[in-house]
């Protein structure tokens, strides 16, 4: 995992997903954070199928549309086999489906510890 600092660096050379906006205890301002997948342009098959659907289903996530998220995150983790940042997508979007977040939400995950 890469912060969107390294990210910055690093993005003409590789290949990175979206993790998460988080915000850590202490800090009261959010970091995107990334994962790093491959060297640009090596990507495997099943990478290059999934990578737009996580895109999709992160943008719905953040839309607030999270029926809709939960199959496009459920749909890569088919084809990733168990991908684990699609899972816990999964479940927060479970969560809010049955409680949804306040009018105000960001969008950001709440670290609770370091």
């Amino acid at each position: 995992m890469i912060s969107e600092f390294t990210y910055e660096l690093i993005q003409d050379k590789f290949e990175v997903r979206f993790l998460d906006k988080i915000r850590v205890p202490g800090k009261a301002k959010p970091v995107k954070v990334f994962e790093l997948l491959a060297e640009k342009g090596g990507l495997s098959s099943e990478w290059q199928a999934a990578h737009g659907l996580y895109h999709e289903a992160i943008m719905l996530f953040v839309g607030r549309e999270f029926s809709k998220a939960h199959e496009k995150f459920l749909e890569v983790s088919r084809i990733l086999g168990q991908d684990k940042a699609s899972l816990a997508y999964v479940q927060r979007a479970e969560t809010f489906m049955a409680n949804p977040p306040a009018q105000d939400w960001d969008g950001v995950f709440e670290v609770k510890s370091k």
